[in-house]
């Protein structure tokens, strides 16, 4: 770890590759930050650093981090310690040790996806592998920050350097005041700057001038008229429970048999015989739709989200995102008309157990949907079921087009 040889007063000098450890890990912990604030893991763990200091708060960390870095790649002497104690000696394995965990950490946030299907074989019902394991690194990448903060306290368990081997207060470099000043005025003047670049929110008295936040979604969505758009209306239904299970202790279901409990293979297959990819070429306005293969004109479409439901007579799309607390399920004949587009309050949630369908309960009967619905999570290649339910909602009325001006057909 040091590339002098430590003696009475002489400084223990850490190499290239600690410096380099160091700096990692900071940064690390600056992306599992990042990462922490959004999506699921936000969910899971309350927004993280950056959620729960806020954009300015979390810029001036980084700023702070990003000048250390600095001072620690531009000065080899800049992590220069005190011959250690011995506690100083363990302070600074210790430290060493979680920089190198935190530093390895942050960089498999950038490869998720490889590690996830190299632990589990698979990413599981809707990805929940990718979420396991993205939730595993954000809190394994904060051991960097701590791994330096034990580092730095190693420094200081020792004797005394004689003042000619100090290395001279950082404030005393004019180069490094300005570099701090520069990375700090830089974080408390972009909130504002990003503020006032970004769209003007809807307000009640600025409606004819204002960017909704739903426009961006309109935009990937790519046609704001459909069905499944956000925005559009949703007939409310009303989530009614036939039987409950609560598992004390948890369910435990081993990764294969899960599978085959909550996928159903081969009705997938069969929905899936009912749509086909449409053809882009030329034609960037139908990208990422689903055509219906009994559709005799071909122009009608429809966008997979994930669950996919259907029978004889028709296909039920679902989205568990688009509206927080809320599943929408669009339904649409296998010829691909509209039919409605139902809207139902997802059952309050038992800690970290996310409630979803079990995919081959789902049917369509007198006029109710009827399926269950588990509360689970992950734990490995493992599922941990919390409760489960058997549920259905009613079906509401097929919406009326409206008939076109002259009141032709």
């Amino acid at each position: 770890m040091a590339t002098d040889s430590p003696g009475v007063s002489t400084p223990i000098r850490a190499g290239l590759f600690i410096r380099l450890v160091y700096s990692v890990a900071l940064l690390a912990f600056l992306l599992s930050a990042l990462v922490g604030a959004s999506g699921w893991i936000s969910l899971a763990i309350g927004g993280g650093v950056a959620g729960g200091t806020g954009l300015t708060g979390f810029l001036i960390i980084a700023a702070l981090v990003l000048f250390r870095n600095y001072q620690v790649l531009r000065y080899p002497a800049a992590l220069d310690a005190r011959p250690p104690t011995a506690f100083g000696t363990f302070l600074r394995n210790a430290g060493v040790l979680a920089m190198l965990a935190g530093a390895a950490s942050g960089v498999g946030l950038f490869l998720v996806k490889p590690i996830t299907l190299l632990v589990f074989r698979s990413a599981g019902d809707a990805g929940i592998g990718y979420f396991v394991v993205g939730l595993a690194l954000v809190v394994l990448a904060n051991l960097g920050w701590l791994g330096c903060l034990a580092f730095e306290l190693s420094r200081a368990c020792g004797k005394p350097l004689p003042p000619e081997m100090e290395s001279p207060p950082w404030w005393k470099r004019r180069q490094d005041v300005a570099v701090l000043g520069v990375l700090v005025v830089a974080a408390i003047g972009a909130p504002p700057l990003l503020r006032q670049g970004a769209g003007k929110q809807c307000r009640d008295n600025d409606l004819a001038n204002c960017e909704s936040p739903m426009k961006k979604d309109l935009q990937f969505f790519g046609d704001p008229s459909h069905p499944q758009a956000p925005g559009q209306p949703s007939q409310t239904a009303v989530f009614e429970v036939l039987e409950t299970k609560v598992h004390e202790p948890e369910l435990i279901i081993k990764g294969d048999d899960w599978s085959s409990v909550s996928w159903d293979k081969e009705g997938y297959a069969k929905c899936r015989s009912l749509l086909k990819s449409a053809d882009d070429r030329g034609r960037p306005e139908l990208r990422g739709w689903q055509l219906f293969v009994n559709d005799p004109k071909g122009t009608r479409k429809a966008r997979e989200f994930g669950a996919l439901f259907c029978n004889a007579e028709a296909l039920w799309f679902v989205d568990y995102a688009q509206v927080p607390g809320h599943v929408i399920l669009t339904k649409f004949t296998i010829a691909g008309e509209f039919v409605y587009r139902l809207k139902f309050e997802k059952p309050r949630e038992p800690g970290p157990y996310d409630g979803h369908f079990m995919n081959p309960t789902f049917r369509a009967e007198d006029g109710y949907l009827y399926f269950e619905w588990w509360n689970t999570n992950q734990s490995g290649s493992d599922r941990h079921v919390k409760s489960s339910m058997k549920a259905r909602v009613r079906e509401p009325l097929p919406v009326v087009p409206a008939a076109p001006p002259g009141g032709q057909p």
